[in-house]
């Protein structure tokens, strides 16, 4: 049943309204002359127009912020706190704007924050850094090109330790070195790989300083593994070095003559070395004068290499342990007489022959230690010899079986402190049974 009313208009206190019936068929609204304009926005969806105010409230904030900063207003947000971004910053808007952009623009766009290293002079950061270990610092160089500049100067890399490091990568221990490294410690390491990456060829004597030499003054290589010509090709870039010991080292022609371009070598230790030969140590004496310390214990030497060493007239410590042959009167003397300087000598499981203490007493007025152990042709009234010694204050006779003879000894010079050392020190890096960090009384560093 369809009931249907015509739209009409009724006038009441608040004005002309619509007026309309419910009908079943659909609806169609229609408005009269005396309808307002204004009603069409009555019928619109309160939720379009919450929509649209939002939307007006967002141009309002965007041309906030475009008066405060007017260009790149997203990527200043990015960097920037949501306080800054306000009117209370206006006054200083265009000065902060040239800290953050530039004010030539020669960084293109790109916003640079200043972090609190930036306002330290390179002193003070240095300062921080050698406070670092070596490990913390190769990851410090990776910030940014300045950590990188600062990173590799020469003060903070003067001592590397290297102990038992395996290093198989070319070029690896050459970068290091050429940072102006003064103490290295390779002992008991594995240098497996090319020094540097374009190693030069050190059978050319025109090529041995093309690639650039390393400013080593210390360097322990004792029971290192080298390969191939690795160990020459490390010693000819070294002419610097007044502390060297390659104790259980293989030596050749090749690393000798290397040894020998350092003048200014003080102390050289090539104790157990395998290889070495008269000819060597000839080579050796002839440019290294300065010796003053000198092991070359159980390296298979002949009574030759004394007269050689007898050149070394600044030598102050001498081990000659386990030397072939023994040595005789003749030789002994010519070696007390040339290296008057002595202050230690160790002639362990040496024959020396009879007379031998008498010239090292009536010759070496500064010796202060010596070891004769295990020399059994040493009879005990020689040991009243060594009374005349003024300085010697220790003596090593391990083996030495006649306990009478020790006993007078003892009593006739108090104060004497026998087999006291074991370890023998001559020219070693370590003069300790324990690594306390230094090498020839020289800090190491910590290993990398």
């Amino acid at each position: 049943m369809s009931h249907k009313k015509r739209l009409g208009t009724n006038s009441s206190e608040n004005g002309d309204y619509l007026q309309a019936c419910l009908e079943v068929d659909p609806l169609n609204w229609t408005f009269d002359e005396n309808t307002p304009r204004d009603a069409e926005n009555e019928g619109q969806d309160e939720a379009t127009q919450s929509k649209q105010r939002k939307t007006e409230d967002r141009k309002d904030v965007a041309l906030e912020q475009q008066d405060v900063f007017p260009a790149d207003v997203s990527i200043l947000e990015t960097f920037l706190p949501v306080p800054c971004v306000s009117k209370t910053v206006q006054a200083t808007s265009n000065e902060l704007k040239k800290q953050l952009l530039g004010a030539d623009n020669k960084t293109g766009g790109i916003i640079i924050i200043d972090d609190p290293f930036s306002f330290l002079v390179d002193e003070i950061i240095l300062s921080i850094f050698k406070l670092l270990p070596h490990s913390s610092l190769t990851r410090c160089v990776q910030v940014c090109h300045r950590w990188k500049q600062l990173g590799y100067d020469d003060l903070l890399w003067r001592e590397v330790n290297l102990d038992g490091k395996h290093i198989n990568c070319a070029g690896v221990l050459g970068s290091i070195l050429h940072r102006g490294v003064r103490v290295v410690r390779l002992s008991k390491a594995e240098i497996l790989a090319p020094i540097c990456v374009n190693d030069c060829n050190v059978s050319s004597e025109n090529s041995l300083f093309s690639c650039g030499t390393f400013s080593l003054t210390h360097l322990d290589a004792s029971m290192t593994k080298f390969g191939a010509d690795n160990l020459a090709c490390l010693l000819f870039r070294c002419n610097s070095l007044k502390f060297l010991s390659l104790e259980g080292c293989k030596m050749g022609i090749r690393e000798i003559t290397a040894i020998s371009y350092n003048h200014g070598l003080e102390v050289l230790n090539l104790a157990l070395s395998i290889g070495l030969t008269s000819s060597a140590i000839d080579v050796v004496t002839r440019k290294c004068l300065k010796l003053k310390s000198l092991n070359l214990s159980w390296t298979n030497q002949t009574r030759d290499s004394v007269r050689y060493i007898c050149r070394c007239k600044e030598l102050q410590e001498l081990n000659l342990s386990g030397l072939r042959g023994g040595i005789n009167r003749k030789v002994m003397e010519m070696l007390v007489t040339s290296c008057s300087k002595l202050t230690a000598l160790d002639f362990s499981d040496v024959t020396l022959q009879i007379g031998t203490m008498k010239l090292v007493a009536d010759n070496c007025a500064f010796l202060q230690k010596l070891s004769i152990s295990r020399c059994s042709d040493v009879k005990p009234e020689q040991l009243l010899e060594l009374l005349k010694l003024p300085e010697l204050s220790h003596l090593n006779l391990f083996g030495f079986v006649n306990s009478d003879a020790l006993d007078r000894f003892t009593k006739a010079r108090p104060g004497l402190y026998i087999n006291k050392g074991v370890f023998s020190p001559i020219a070693r890096p370590i003069s300790t049974a324990t690594y306390e960090g230094r090498l020839w009384e020289q800090y190491s560093g910590f290993i990398i």
